[in-house]
């Protein structure tokens, strides 16, 4: 017969993309404790008397762990030194907070739960809520006889999604949009809010393009119809339409909550995100870049970024980074004194780049679409150049000069974005005699300016 957790018409099914298997054998994900348990959790932590603050976990192959508020939520289960039962634990800033086995009312399919916490200075409410996805039924073909996917390769969608309306004399409003469909039937997600003095009712439908199968959006606001859009990802997706009167809807899936203003991590960043049968919940998919500097020795260059397990997530995705990557060596000529003559010669020098690419701004750069808007590149060198703040990425070598710079233009879906860098040369040191006074010591790059475009 096999687990009740594989039978299709059972009430105790798994449910697809929101909770997967831990083999028994293999002790390690659950200490030997869970056969089923979820992939990610919404953290909320609420100091008395002030707003909630909203975070995402996600299972990293032994912990649920994310950020929110600013501290460290770890949780995970584990056989009890004293008591001998399995027992789920969590950490908050690096206290325990929680510790309850399955006699006290634990479930390993389901944690969710809350703590009265005190992590000083701070205390407040914790509480951790399963993220549920919304399955999608598998189709017979007309021709074939087959099951397939509802739509692409996709196993689920968006329980609900998280809407931002600007209608076309600035008003703005944000609202819910749960789906209203019937369970064999492709998703829906319907909502509504007013607008200034007007309602605006949205709705949004998921479907199959007919020829590819393609994963295909539609649907209307106040009667307009909807661009139709084509989906490359099956949850954690972004899309956005603009109207002819000028009205501009954004969803994205509420995988936590609607309003994470008050979190560090604001929107996340649209990284790529993959699912395999290692990674059932998902991971960063690395994302290729190349410089373009024409004459230049890093012309050419081309590599990727590979993004680190985020440690929190937004309303559009991971707020995640990608540690620095050594492009090459960018050259620059340096001033030297010629012995015996009264002049100085410029020769021949280079300097190490590298390059990280992070989501950590909390402001879209210009008007870009804030799910890629905020990711930043940061342009590490040998030398100090203009903008260097003392500060760097996470990671990023102390011994080198940082400075950040924004998107000029981004994409989320697919993702693009190019970043245009301007390298000036904020030398400390100068020649105070001779024939080079007053010219700096330091390599100035003839290279100062590069693209990079992911």
């Amino acid at each position: 017969m096999g687990p009740e957790f594989w039978t299709p018409d059972k009430p105790t099914k798994l449910k697809k993309c929101s909770e997967f298997v831990s083999p028994a054998c293999n002790p390690i994900p659950t200490d030997g404790c869970c056969a089923v348990i979820p992939c990610s959790y919404c953290l909320t932590w609420t100091l008395y008397g002030k707003p909630p603050q909203y975070g995402t976990a996600l299972f990293n192959g032994t912990a649920w762990t994310g950020t929110v508020g600013g501290k460290a939520f770890v949780a995970f289960w584990e056989v009890g030194y004293v008591s001998g039962e399995c027992e789920y634990v969590v950490t908050f800033g690096g206290t325990e907070v929680y510790r309850v086995n399955c006699y006290g009312g634990q479930s390993c399919r389901d944690s969710s739960d809350f703590a009265e916490a005190y992590i000083y200075p701070d205390n407040g409410t914790l509480k951790w809520d399963k993220i549920l996805h919304r399955p999608l039924e598998y189709e017979v073909d007309y021709y074939t006889n087959c099951r397939e996917h509802f739509c692409g390769n996709c196993e689920c969608s968006c329980a609900s999604l998280c809407a931002t309306l600007i209608g076309p004399d600035c008003c703005e409003v944000r609202f819910l949009m749960p789906d209203v469909s019937y369970p064999c039937d492709g998703p829906t997600w319907t909502g509504s809010g007013m607008c200034g003095a007007t309602l605006k009712t949205a709705a949004i439908s998921l479907y199959k393009r007919e020829y590819d199968g393609a994963c295909m959006l539609s649907g209307s606001v106040n009667g307009q119809s909807l661009d139709d859009l084509v989906l490359s990802a099956c949850v954690g997706w972004t899309a956005a339409w603009t109207l002819y009167d000028g009205t501009y809807l954004r969803v994205v899936c509420d995988e936590c909550e609607c309003n994470t203003d008050a979190d560090s991590c604001v929107s996340g960043c649209c990284w790529p995100r993959g699912v395999n049968d290692l990674y059932p919940c998902g991971f960063n998919i690395p994302i290729p870049f190349e410089i373009s500097a024409p004459g230049c020795s890093l012309n050419g260059v081309a590599d990727e970024f590979t993004p680190v397990v985020a440690d929190t997530q937004g309303t559009c995705g991971s707020c995640g980074a990608a540690p620095a990557v050594f492009v090459g060596t960018n050259n620059g000529v340096l001033k030297v004194e010629v012995p015996g003559f009264p002049y100085c010669n410029d020769t021949p020098c280079g300097m190490p780049v590298w390059l990280a690419l992070v989501c950590d701004d909390t402001e879209s750069a210009g008007a870009l679409d804030a799910c890629c808007g905020k990711f930043r590149l940061w342009v590490g060198t040998s030398e100090r150049m203009a903008g260097w703040d003392g500060t760097g990425p996470s990671g990023g070598s102390s011994d080198l000069y940082w400075v950040k710079f924004a998107p000029s233009s981004c994409s989320c879906d697919p993702l693009a974005a190019v970043f245009d860098v301007t390298l000036v040369l904020d030398c400390q040191t100068f020649f105070t005699s001779g024939p080079c006074i007053g010219q700096p010591t330091c390599c100035n790059p003839i290279c100062a300016s590069f693209t990079v475009t992911i």
